[in-house]
């Protein structure tokens, strides 16, 4: 059984995730599916870890009662995503900056954020309908009369605009 540490660069640790090296783990002769054994392996024995996926769990097919899965899968692109995608346990906040927060993680606490829309075309209100960053583009392309190709999972907040646009 070989044993290693990350003392050659073997990977990568981008609070909370990990990307490996593949090039300094074929240059020590090792498999890139046991250092993500290891890693995996290390992470989910850590009171400190929710859940986890690889990127070999993230192309899979959707998991349609694992919202935090989804959550995950949609934001996973291969070339840039991580490795080792770590979900943290709730409250619980890992980074270098000491005093510093985050919106990054999959709970409701971060994941709910204010959108305000004020002007012209906008009518007066509070709304209760669900939406997202992704909305605010098309919504103010609409309100700007401007053509903008209509992505996956967005929507305009037409329940806000005026003669609904």
């Amino acid at each position: 059984k070989t044993q290693f540490t990350n003392a050659d660069g073997l990977y990568e640790f981008s609070q909370p995730s990990f990307y490996l090296n593949k090039e300094v783990i074929q240059k020590r002769g090792l498999k890139e599916k046991d250092v993500e054994n290891a890693i995996v392996k290390a992470l989910r024995s850590s009171e400190f870890v929710e859940q986890l996926y690889t990127q070999e769990d993230l192309i899979r097919e959707p998991r349609p009662n694992d919202l935090v899965f989804t959550l995950v899968q949609n934001s996973f692109f291969a070339p840039r995503s991580p490795d080792i995608t770590v979900i943290l346990k709730k409250y619980i906040y890992m980074d270098t900056y000491v005093g510093g927060t985050g919106h990054g993680t999959v709970y409701d606490y971060d994941r709910h954020i204010p959108v305000v829309f004020a002007g012209p075309g906008i009518k007066a209100g509070t709304y209760d309908q669900p939406c997202g960053p992704e909305d605010i583009a098309p919504t103010l392309a609409t309100l700007l009369k401007l053509t903008i190709p209509k992505e996956n999972d967005t929507r305009v907040l037409s329940e806000a605009l005026i003669g609904n646009q």
